[in-house]
């Protein structure tokens, strides 16, 4: 095991050019990632195959595919063949929504997962002009090449709410409480109150809904409170403690073994192509390939 975590390969880092994305590159990869998204994620899978939970279904992954997901929502990978390569734009929703006339209607995409040959060029092309730190116009017109794609072809009216559901009612509560104060301490007692449930009916309710247990959303919610402070230029123990976490080791531990890298690598890399000992061959060939053509 400890071999296949020595495979691994992560960066992530914020594209001056590029102000509301982040952007993160993961290379011979064997670990199920979990996710609490805050904003628009679009991956491409370069290597590897598997499965994912989201949206209460299950997916399956292959190379050439593009995954698409929406802030509030979580996924989780619950199968991993192989090394997997991949590459994620992080998008802000006012960033998407400047693309959309300012529109305050959140974009909502349709499928969690599609294998369009378009898309996956496009977003291809503009990680390879990252890489090779192209022109800042150069990166702001293939990000608008890529956001035109989506937002023309993939993108619906928000399916309206459904007919009030006692059950789904109950989990919201239970959300709701993890989400006024992600860096309070709560108990499964208070959880389980908020949801008027039994304890061990809302531990299988709420895996079940929202892709993973209460505190695996809860560190997932505390995570992204820390990703956000850091990003804002909040020193990383004090990110830790308004985050929730007991110390600056500890947020350390969780932020590495949920985002990849640590919170001093996270905000050491606010600009600049990624520095790859070893970028891989799924990656080199694409870049040849599509940088000519999209």
């Amino acid at each position: 095991m400890a071999s296949k975590v020595l495979e691994e390969q992560v960066r992530v880092w914020r594209p001056a050019v590029l102000p509301g994305v982040e952007v993160m590159g993961v290379d011979g990869s064997h670990r199920l990632w979990r996710w609490y998204h805050e904003v628009y994620a679009l991956t491409a899978v370069y290597r590897g195959t598997g499965e994912y939970r989201y949206r209460q279904e299950t997916h399956a992954v292959r190379p050439g595919d593009t995954l698409m997901m929406e802030p509030g929502e979580v996924h989780a990978d619950r199968r991993v063949d192989g090394p997997a390569s991949f590459r994620v734009l992080f998008v802000a929703p006012e960033v998407l929504a400047t693309y959309r006339g300012g529109s305050a209607e959140p974009a909502h995409l349709r499928p969690a997962c599609t294998s369009d040959a378009t898309l996956f060029r496009a977003i291809t092309a503009l990680h390879a002009a990252l890489d090779r730190d192209a022109s800042a116009l150069e990166a702001q017109c293939r990000l608008a090449l890529v956001l035109d794609e989506v937002l023309r072809r993939f993108v619906e009216p928000a399916p309206r709410p459904a007919p009030a559901d006692p059950g789904s009612a109950a989990l919201l509560r239970a959300r709701d409480l993890l989400h006024q104060s992600p860096g309070r301490a709560v108990s499964l007692d208070e959880v389980a109150a908020a949801a008027g449930l039994s304890k061990f009916h809302l531990l299988r309710a709420f895996a079940k809904r929202f892709g993973v247990p209460p505190h695996t959303y809860q560190t997932q919610l505390r995570i992204a409170a820390a990703r956000s402070l850091l990003a804002s230029g909040v020193p990383i123990s004090r990110a830790a403690l308004e985050a929730g976490f007991a110390d600056q080791s500890h947020l350390t531990r969780y932020f590495a073994r949920h985002v990849g890298v640590t919170p001093g690598a996270y905000v050491r890399n606010t600009r600049g192509a990624p520095e790859w000992s070893d970028r891989g061959d799924a990656w080199a060939e694409h870049d040849a390939e599509l940088t000519a053509t999209v």
